[in-house]
């Protein structure tokens, strides 16, 4: 059974609108379609360095526990697989991880622990990367051994699609070639409600 990927944009400019698609034809896919829970609400209050500090969370039940990972987001950035230290109570320190520089001391955040989901394909043959979340997040795509292969980062405010594709006109290459995903890890950074996050690999 054929898949297909349809590609559509379109612009308005001087009056004028522009628009067209394009479609790709491959033999199967991988998707996933995830509901994640809100996120934390906290601060950064300690600023080490650009990778390591201590957030304050909102008083209450904010669920992180020593050890975790976690997907930390702010006005402006985020990042990723970050390594939680020993909690006490509402104070989570942190460590490592990827992504933005950590930003300035007392500025508001917003932390969710990253959850893992099944999504194996061999990158050579995937012939489209889609990701759309209702909120800014991250989803890694990582091997077996837990190594990340490619994130792909939505900064938008309201979210939004991510797309690459065999053919997309700017040329860039296949992030995943040459490797194999086994699973991906994701987070998503509103505080308001849960928010959906779909991912898609088309593969020939």
């Amino acid at each position: 059974m054929s898949i297909t990927t349809t590609y559509q944009q379109s612009a308005q400019v001087g009056g004028k609108s522009f628009s067209g698609q394009r479609t790709i034809s491959s033999e199967g896919v991988v998707l996933r379609e995830v509901s994640l829970a809100a996120a934390k609400t906290g601060t950064l209050t300690v600023r080490t360095d650009a990778n390591t500090g201590s957030l304050t969370m909102t008083s209450g039940a904010h669920g992180i526990l020593t050890a975790d990972k976690i997907g930390l987001y702010w006005d402006g950035g985020s990042r990723r697989n970050v390594t939680v230290g020993s909690v006490s109570g509402s104070v989570v320190p942190i460590d490592l991880g990827s992504g933005d520089d950590l930003p300035t001391a007392a500025t508001a955040i917003t932390a969710q622990v990253e959850l893992d989901y099944d999504f194996r394909v061999d990158g050579s043959e995937v012939d489209a990367l889609l990701a759309y979340s209702e909120a800014p997040a991250n989803v890694s795509f990582r091997d077996d051994t837990d190594a990340e292969l490619y994130n792909i980062q939505i900064t938008a405010a309201a979210g939004g699609p991510s797309l690459w594709d065999q053919d997309n006109p700017e040329g860039t290459a296949n992030p995943l070639t040459g490797v194999t995903v086994d699973h991906i890890t994701v987070s998503q950074g509103s505080s308001s409600a849960a928010k959906t996050l779909r991912v898609a690999a088309p593969f020939t």
